[in-house]
Order: structure tokens, then C-alpha cells, then sequence
């Protein structure tokens, strides 16, 4: 996982150039057959969407005869040697524009959803943002009043409780700078240890030490970094011009020589092996708990890894907690096959659904060129 470099999409283009060359990747997305559709039922995976490029993918589907099924119609499915025109679209992290884009184009085109939300992170409101529109707002994500409003198109199922980054060693990997700042989502930044309680907020200072990090449900054992080194760096910061202090080219530099001082004789301590399978279970079953009370009459059991990471503890956990199915990226680990109370669900990006059989389909050169110039900043 690219913790390090929210902005850097060549790792993110690198890795799906190695899905392609390891044949990760489904048939349909590889061959050029043309049938009445894929074998069994495609996942496809979105995040943020925008309304035009959204709206010409349902198009495709629609035009080509394809259904959309929720999170229980596609387990009924799974498995059966199936050919028809269905496939399963998924949304991770409950973005606003799940409400202000998705649900309303959904809703044009008779087509369904199903949404991975973060409760531990969601905000309540008194009322549902309106009208749509894919205008920037405080809010980063679906408030509860919205998340209510869309279950007649969106099933809403579980993304864990919140999106839990965390130190695993005392290896100082960067700084929290004002750049990073501009280009790492909120929801992504580590959670801080706060002297026996965790800082979900996320507001600490520029000037904070980043350390080596990985997803809380993958199965290494989180490290306690030392509050008084993460408030000792930031005042630096501060009492040495804030943001400008980031103008000196040598300021790497000067950070690391005092968090060397700062950290003579800290204490970084690791957690036990039960406290890392205590705290994977709460994150499993507390959010279904919450979803399941918000939601009234709502069922959740299908569980959405952050990041695509979940290790053998995480999926025991999630079995504990009661779920049926598990949704992971391209490819799935030996251990969650294995497993089998729990469906596991491979998923692919949204871009590929221009690779279904159908009129107006997509060439793969088409798609990764695109990519490379979306993520490259260059439109699309």
C-alpha cells in the first residue's frame, strides 16, 4: 500500500500494469470474445465519481442490457455458472459524491449500488445536503440523514469502522508537511497515539513525524509513538514561521536533527498480540453494530478491507463478528480463500467496465491511456 505518496500514481499505475501481466485480472477484461456476457458476476470498485464520466458508464451497462444487484442478491449468485448481463457495483469510504452524484444517476437509470461506509468516521446532520450537486463542501463524507435517504437504491454495508492507519515500528518515514497537507485525504492520515487514547480527530500539527505504517486490520502489531515527540516537533515548527518554515530547503534537515533529540530515551512501545485482536474485533463488530442501529432494519454482513488489506487475524475477526462476505481488490489472499463461513469478493476498478462484451466496447490500450493521463493530471 502506497501510504507514503497519496500523490503518486505511477505506484498505483505499476500495480495494475503487474495485475495485467499476472493475469489478475477476469477474462472478459483480457480477451477480446464477445458472448452474451462474462462468466459469473463482475465487482467493480468506485471511490469519488464525478457525474459526467459516471453517467456515461451506467450508460454503457444500460445500453448493453446489464443488471445491477445488491450485496445478498450477489451472494444468491455467486458461484453458479451464470452468463447473463449482471454485475455489482461497489463504492468505498462513503464520499459525498455517493450522495450528491451516484445516488441521484443511479436513480435515473434504475440501477443499484452498494455502498462501504465508515461509521466510526460518519457525522450526523439535521437534514440530508441538497440540491445535488458535485460542489466542494465541509463534509467530506455522507452524513447519517444521507446515508438513510439512499437505501432505496444504495445498500449500505460495512468499510470497518473507520479507516485506521497506524504506526508499526519507530522508522521515521517523513514529516507531515503543508503539501501533504493538500494532497492526503483526512480519512487516510494516521491515527496518533494521544498518552493511553487514540487521536481519531487527526489534528495535529505540520512538523509531525510519520513512522513506518499499515492498515490496523493488516497483522502487525501497532507501535505507540510518544505524544511528547509529535508536540515537541510541532511547536519547532511553529516557533520557527509555521508553513514558511517549510521555504528553507534545508528543512528536512533541521526536522530530523531534532527529532533525534526529541526521541533520546522515548519510549515506543508495542502492543501485545491480544491487545491487536481485541482491537480488530472492535473495529469489525462495532461497525456493523452502529450501521445496524442507524439503519434501522438494515442488514450488514458484507465487510469492505481498507486499502485491500486484511491479515488472518482480520478475518477471523470478521467471522466472530458475524459477517458473510469479504471485499478485497484484484486479487485475494491464500489465508481468506481458505476461509469457509466467509464469501471472499475480488473487485476491479470502475474503469474496466468498458471492457464488458457490449456495442461501444473499449479497447485495453483505450483504458490504461486514459489512466495515464487522468492520473497524470492531464483530464479525464
Amino acid at each position: 500500500m502506497n501510504f507514503y505518496e497519496p500523490g503518486n500514481h505511477l505506484v498505483e499505475l505499476k500495480a495494475e500494469w503487474g495485475n495485467y501481466r499476472f493475469n489478475r485480472y477476469p477474462k472478459f477484461v483480457t480477451d477480446n470474445t464477445t458472448g452474451a456476457g462474462p462468466i459469473g458476476v463482475p465487482v467493480f470498485s468506485f471511490h469519488d465519481v464525478e457525474r459526467e464520466t459516471f453517467e456515461k458508464k451506467l450508460d454503457y451497462l444500460k445500453t448493453n442490457g446489464y443488471e445491477t444487484v445488491t450485496g445478498d442478491e450477489y451472494l444468491e449468485l455467486a458461484g453458479k455458472d451464470t452468463r447473463d448481463r449482471v454485475v455489482m457495483l461497489t463504492f468505498d469510504d462513503g464520499l459525498a459524491s455517493l450522495w450528491k452524484v451516484a445516488y441521484p444517476v443511479l436513480k435515473k437509470y434504475g440501477m443499484k449500488a452498494v455502498a462501504f461506509v465508515l461509521p466510526g468516521d460518519t457525522n450526523d446532520a439535521d437534514a440530508p445536503r441538497g440540491p445535488f450537486s458535485d460542489g466542494a463542501d465541509d463534509d467530506t463524507l455522507c452524513t447519517w440523514p444521507e446515508l438513510a435517504a439512499m437505501r432505496d437504491v444504495i445498500d449500505i454495508q460495512s468499510h470497518s469502522l473507520r479507516h485506521w492507519v497506524m504506526f508499526v515500528s519507530d522508522r521515521l518515514e517523513c514529516f507531515y508537511t503543508p503539501a501533504m497537507a493538500r494532497v492526503w485525504s483526512r480519512i487516510n492520515l494516521p491515527v496518533m497515539n494521544n498518552d493511553g487514547g487514540d487521536e481519531f480527530d487527526k489534528n495535529f500539527p505540520v512538523g509531525t513525524p510519520f513512522y513506518e505504517m499499515d492498515s490496523r486490520l493488516s497483522d502487525r502489531l501497532r507501535v505507540f509513538e510518544p505524544a511528547s515527540v509529535r508536540d515537541r516537533m510541532g511547536q519547532f515548527v511553529a516557533d520557527h514561521g509555521g508553513d514558511d518554515f517549510f521555504r528553507d530547503k534545508s528543512w528536512r534537515a533541521k526536522l530530523v536533527a531534532e527529532h533525534e533529540t526529541a526521541v533520546a530515551g522515548s519510549d515506543f512501545r508495542r502492543e501485545t498480540d491480544a491487545e491487536r485482536d481485541e482491537s480488530i474485533l472492535e473495529m469489525m463488530a462495532e461497525s456493523k453494530r452502529i450501521l445496524e442501529r442507524r439503519l434501522p432494519g438494515h442488514s450488514v454482513k458484507h465487510l469492505c478491507f481498507p486499502f485491500g488489506i486484511g491479515g488472518k487475524t482480520a478475518v477471523r475477526m470478521a467471522q466472530r463478528a458475524g459477517y458473510a462476505a469479504m471485499y478485497w481488490g484484484v486479487s485475494t489472499p491464500p489465508y481468506a480463500r481458505d476461509c469457509a463461513t466467509l464469501r471472499s469478493v475480488t473487485r476491479i476498478k470502475d474503469d474496466y467496465i468498458f471492457r464488458l462484451p457490449g456495442r461501444g466496447r473499449w479497447s485495453l490500450w483505450k483504458i490504461f491511456s486514459l489512466k495515464m493521463r487522468r492520473r497524470s493530471g492531464f483530464g479525464l
